[in-house]
């Protein structure tokens, strides 16, 4: 079977995306669902935040799964408590349907290293271990992934690590160079480390990698730039 996907900006006529997949036909509703996860993932590669949205695909075949994990990180964006418990609900709804995927335990464990950051439900040291948990389920499940090592530099960290979190940070930037989230994630880290020029650095080619992150992102390289003594 061969099935092409296109998508026309119609007020140019040009191709933001085509591509044609040949498959054996076999179930023919698991078929779809590969192909749209694919074309999802493309477009949001295309037209979002490139690196990213290919991440949040990596280990999982479940086009739900995948779409309650984009769910979840949206929710995540509001930074609020009640977003925060919504963005759980969406990433523990992710795992029921697909146990094995890697940034569902990921999500998950954002929204418990949410609580120790912005203050939502009561932390304590039980949510970090929570955190930790989570985080270490995805790494066995696949030890490359940026996200995986920069949540956990961000709970060295918080356990006052400071040399296993940059070292964290460092292979989470190795892994994805072009990432504005993992070089954001090693700055902060940096910037407690009592090096505020290469935090500088990197929050500068953090936001010039995505000049568009969700707001409250910006807001916070900005503060941290201002802090740090580093011109906007």
């Amino acid at each position: 079977m061969r099935i092409s996907a296109q998508l026309i900006d119609t007020a140019t006529g040009s191709h933001v995306f085509s591509e044609r997949y040949d498959r054996k036909f076999a179930d023919v509703f698991a078929l779809q669902d590969e192909i749209t996860l694919k074309i999802l993932v493309a477009l949001q590669i295309k037209l979002t935040e490139g690196e990213r949205a290919l991440a949040l695909a990596k280990g999982t075949q479940n086009l739900d799964a995948y779409m309650k994990v984009m769910q979840a990180r949206a929710y995540a964006n509001h930074f609020t408590p009640e977003a925060n418990t919504l963005a759980r609900q969406a990433a523990e709804e992710a795992l029921e349907l697909d146990p094995n995927y890697p940034m569902a335990y990921l999500r998950l464990s954002a929204t418990y290293l949410m609580e120790l950051a912005y203050g939502s439900g009561e932390p304590s040291a039980g949510t970090l271990r929570k955190a930790d948990e989570l985080v270490q389920k995805a790494l066995k499940l696949d030890e490359n992934l940026p996200e995986g090592h920069a949540f956990m530099g961000r709970i060295y960290l918080a356990r006052w690590q400071h040399d296993s979190a940059v070292k964290r940070g460092e292979r989470a930037v190795a892994l994805a160079p072009n990432s504005d989230f993992a070089l954001a994630a090693l700055a902060f880290t940096l910037r407690y480390y009592g090096k505020p020029e290469e935090a500088i650095g990197l929050y500068r080619k953090a936001m010039r990698l995505n000049p568009l992150p969700p707001i409250v992102n910006k807001s916070s390289y900005r503060i941290h730039l201002k802090r740090l003594g580093g011109s906007e």
